[in-house]
């Protein structure tokens, strides 16, 4: 990945890491009495992807 070869994502990081990622992220969460709010997800995206930064 463009990513991978400029230094900005972690070189263990695969497509199939990425395309999991963003499948489970939208996943209601069982038993959660009240569904996160936009930002909640924004926010918890961020924390994803800033994990993958090299």
């Amino acid at each position: 990945m463009q990513a991978q070869h400029d230094g900005a994502l972690r070189k263990d990081v695969t497509v199939a890491d990425l395309t999991m990622m963003l499948a489970l992220l939208p996943r209601p969460i069982p038993d959660l009495p009240v569904p996160p709010s936009p930002q909640a997800v924004e926010r918890y995206l961020g924390f994803m992807t800033d994990g993958l930064r090299a």
